[in-house]
């Protein structure tokens, strides 16, 4: 996801000693956990020693989504236990480390943690990539930012495997230090972004009991029977989450000539049907009056034109 944090969030006074103190996983297992009315919360008991990182509404975002119709920001609060490098020590915000861009979905959440540590950059990259790796994370990306041609910073994204659709069901965290130490210390912040995924409506669920699939595109409409293509796009429609209006990304560009729209009727063994629509434009897919967002992932649209194509 690679979601670029700007809001600074206070940490006072926090030292944690220990240069090689060991991170424990806590019985949770780094799972979300967000009971009824209560904020969603990620690896409270994942890692230990850890901080708590409250996650705000990010105000660029904000600022763009209050100039189109019905999107607000999350209200629902997002709660992120970051580790924090041993004998690290809190320290003020340091605009020069740059981060991978802030992405314009409405439902974006974020914060940022800065800390200075007299161990070099390399040390601390090896014990979050190794802290991080028990909660399943990899390094999704890295880059460095400059000015004047002069490098000021660099900076790592570590993500955790992406599920179907978009959002993603775990923050993204960043890693970014300043190229050159201050007064003998390494500056470096911890960044966290989430996707507040709104709540899904439980009749935009496709049936599972679906015997039959007619896709029309213009003109051409073709008939689908087969049981294993109907299972997957079923399940791979009912694992899309709902799509913010306005702010999430579009999938690429369609050529002239090219499917940008497909309508679908899923018919069950009552004969009762469901009716889909499926936007390559707008990477979206509509089930009844709900707009789901298809991600990232080209699997559900190449499956879906793969029909035309026969």
């Amino acid at each position: 996801m690679g979601r670029a944090m700007i809001i600074g969030v206070a940490l006072n006074a926090l030292i944690l000693a220990g240069c090689g103190a060991a991170q424990k996983i806590g019985p949770d297992g780094g799972q979300p956990v967000s009971p009824s009315n209560q904020p969603v919360t990620f690896f409270q008991n994942a890692l230990t020693p850890s901080v708590k990182m409250t996650l705000d509404p990010d105000p660029i975002v904000a600022g763009v989504a209050q100039q189109i119709p019905h999107v607000t920001p999350p209200t629902k609060a997002v709660i992120v236990y970051l580790p924090v490098y041993p004998g690290a020590t809190s320290t003020k915000p340091v605009t020069a480390i740059g981060d991978m861009g802030t992405p314009m979905d409405g439902d974006l959440v974020d914060g940022t943690l800065y800390f200075k540590s007299r161990d070099s950059q390399l040390q601390i990259k090896a014990w979050y990539t190794q802290q991080l790796k028990k909660l399943g994370y990899t390094l999704g990306g890295q880059g460095q930012s400059g000015n004047f041609g002069k490098m000021t910073s660099v900076y790592y994204d570590f993500t955790k495997g992406d599920p179907p659709g978009n959002p993603t069901k775990a923050p993204d965290i960043n890693l970014g230090f300043l190229a050159q130490k201050q007064d003998g210390e390494t500056i470096f912040k911890l960044k966290t972004s989430y996707i507040v995924t709104p709540t899904r409506p439980k009749d935009s669920y496709l049936p599972i009991d679906i015997v039959k699939v007619v896709l029309t595109n213009g003109k051409s409409s073709k008939t689908i029977t087969d049981k294993t293509w109907i299972t997957n796009v079923v399940q791979m429609m009912n694992e899309l989450q709902v799509s913010t209006p306005g702010m999430s990304s579009g999938g690429p560009s369609a050529t002239p000539g090219t499917t940008t729209n497909i309508a679908a009727k899923f018919y069950r063994e009552n004969g009762s049907e469901a009716n889909v629509k499926f936007s390559l434009l707008s990477w979206t897919v509509t089930i009844g009056n709900v707009m789901l967002n298809c991600g990232t992932s080209l699997t559900l649209e190449k499956t879906m034109e793969s029909v035309f194509s026969k």
